[in-house]
């Protein structure tokens, strides 16, 4: 729960909820980290509910206020990075 008491997002990652972050707004860096994973090592995609199957990719850096939509669970999927074309 937040300083103020607001409600927050739940957060999930390939499934598994994530209870280790508390902050109101959060970087996907810090939300794979929450995981488990490196973050330097997975690519991120944002789903749009548990079923979505693809998303769309996320760079590490972008925010989340988890209390715009308290109500709404924010879901991602990570994978290992590709080296393609290197």
């Amino acid at each position: 729960m937040s300083d103020n008491g607001n409600a927050l997002a739940n957060i999930k990652v390939n499934k598994k909820p994530i209870k280790d972050l508390d902050s109101e707004v959060v970087t996907v860096r810090e939300i794979i980290s929450a995981s488990g994973r490196d973050p330097d090592e997975v690519d991120v995609f944002q789903l749009e509910n548990q079923g979505d199957e693809d998303g769309d990719k996320v760079a590490l850096s972008t925010e989340f206020d988890r209390t715009e939509k308290p109500t709404k669970t924010l879901f991602f999927r990570a994978v290992p990075q590709r080296n393609v074309g290197c």
